[in-house]
């Protein structure tokens, strides 16, 4: 994406977030979270929502 001229935004972080936790692939979604606040991005509400669920469902957490 970066490559094509496209910043990505909360709001791509988070799909990313959420299409790894789909696969219950943690440790992308753990570094999906380091790019985006070395970014200067935080995640929202619907971010953690996000990841909690997934953890739940993983029984992870």
């Amino acid at each position: 994406m970066i490559e094509f001229g496209f910043k990505p935004c909360v709001i791509t972080y988070t799909s990313l977030i959420e299409a790894y936790c789909f696969e219950r692939d943690f440790q992308k979604v753990e570094a999906v979270l380091d790019e985006m606040r070395t970014k200067g991005y935080q995640p929202n509400v619907i971010t953690d929502t996000i990841i909690m669920h997934s953890f739940g469902k993983a029984k992870e957490c």
